[in-house]
């Protein structure tokens, strides 16, 4: 979905509509699931869907910090939050939530050594708290 939104919209026509409204709505469909796959680790007698559901969320989790951390897509969010769309209180929200979602995850901090050291780290507390 993503690689789909940033070969079709580019940041000049980004919008809540067509930028961040998606998201959330993809962001919904898919934590549902890896909630799912991710509760087996937890209550299963199985040892071997126990293990498999810890390694479904070890990749669930990697892939959320790459995909929070893509450029692309947070230069469509800030152009769309640069647009300064007149939006409906809880559309406005989510739009400044996911600005500064993205912000906080590293996006605000220069290209370069810092932010891989950031990512690194992020990475390293995915793992830690899923092994705990």
């Amino acid at each position: 979905m993503m690689d789909k939104m940033v070969t079709d919209v580019k940041p000049e026509a980004a919008s809540f509509e067509n930028t961040v409204l998606p998201m959330a709505i993809d962001e919904n469909d898919f934590s549902l699931s890896a909630r799912i796959i991710g509760f087996y680790q937890a209550v299963s007698t199985d040892k071997g869907l126990r293990d498999a559901s810890t390694e479904a969320v070890k990749q669930i989790d990697e892939f959320d910090i790459e995909a929070s951390m893509r450029q692309d897509i947070y230069q469509l969010v800030e152009a769309a939050f640069q647009k300064g769309e007149k939006l409906d209180p809880e559309s406005q929200r989510l739009l400044e939530k996911v600005r500064k979602d993205y912000i906080r995850n590293g996006l605000g901090i220069p290209a370069g050594p810092k932010r891989d050291r950031f990512k690194e780290i992020k990475k390293r507390l995915s793992q830690i708290s899923i092994d705990f």
